[in-house]
């Protein structure tokens, strides 16, 4: 099962490109301009269902596909997101 044990903090692309799965406490993908509460979307959380570490791995990975490609993301002290098309993917980061 994934753990999150200490503080992350991603700032910049490149340190976005760095960040890990275990990394992650969970990840959410959904539609953009909604709220993110699951009605829209799904979140995943690997630490409580292993079986969504393939989810939260996935997202990651996302978000650093479109980071790289020139994406607008969004930097947060607790998560980063982004949007492609009418997709919004954002991974949680352990705190």
């Amino acid at each position: 099962m994934q753990t999150a044990t200490q503080t992350v903090t991603v700032e910049t692309v490149e340190q976005l490109q760095s960040l890990t799965p275990a990394q992650v406490v969970t990840a959410y993908s959904g539609k953009d301009g909604k709220c993110c509460c699951g009605c829209a979307g799904t979140h995943y959380d690997a630490r409580q269902d292993p079986k969504h570490l393939t989810q939260t791995t996935r997202i990651l990975r996302q978000v650093q596909l479109l980071a790289a490609e020139g994406v607008e993301v969004d930097f947060s002290s607790s998560y980063v997101a982004a949007v492609k098309g009418t997709r919004l993917y954002i991974v949680y980061l352990a705190d």
